[in-house]
């Protein structure tokens, strides 16, 4: 893009996607800070100006609108409307990941949840189970010792018995 700003030439090379009033825009600011400036013309054309000589005071406004204009964000309301736009999509496009992580972490659990549900009713019938096995077995053990406690009552009471009646029966004869 080109502009003429009281006999002035001024350039701009641009992106190619780069937006034409813009760059327009910062053609029209450096020509008026290159035209408008105390004499920087009549400096530039004095026959004592020297090379580099109109760099101290045109390099600040240069190095301020370049800066400007580099970010469209700051020269335009579109532009700084749209970065706002893309910033909440980015964030709500965070956020929806992370409602996706956290129902893929939810499914997880429930499903660990059924699994230990499950592990837990198999517990309980073989707890029963084995509180029944373990009742047969202590009803077992109960007679085998009720048993054996009569047979030796029989083996001490038995030879007693039958030796006072044989006592009682030598007494009488």
């Amino acid at each position: 893009a080109t502009t003429r700003t009281r006999g002035v030439l001024v350039v701009a090379v641009t992106a190619q996607n780069y937006p034409l009033r813009h760059a327009h825009g910062l053609l029209l600011e450096i020509g008026n800070a290159v035209s408008g400036g105390r004499g920087i013309l009549e400096k530039a054309s004095a026959p004592y100006a020297t090379e580099g000589s109109l760099n101290a005071e045109l390099r600040p406004k240069l190095t301020s609108s370049v800066t400007r204009y580099n970010d469209l964000k700051q020269v335009d309301q579109l532009h700084a409307t749209l970065g706002k736009v893309e910033s909440v999509k980015v964030v709500m496009q965070e956020s929806i990941e992370m409602a996706l992580q956290n129902c893929v972490a939810l499914e997880a659990i429930d499903q660990k949840a059924d699994e230990l549900q499950s592990q837990a009713g198999m517990f309980k019938t073989r707890a029963k189970k084995l509180r029944k096995q373990m009742w047969w077995k202590k009803c077992k053990v109960q007679l085998l010792l009720t048993v054996l406690i009569i047979v030796i009552l029989a083996v001490i009471i038995v030879p007693i018995v039958i030796m006072q009646q044989q006592a009682s029966n030598a007494s009488k004869n």
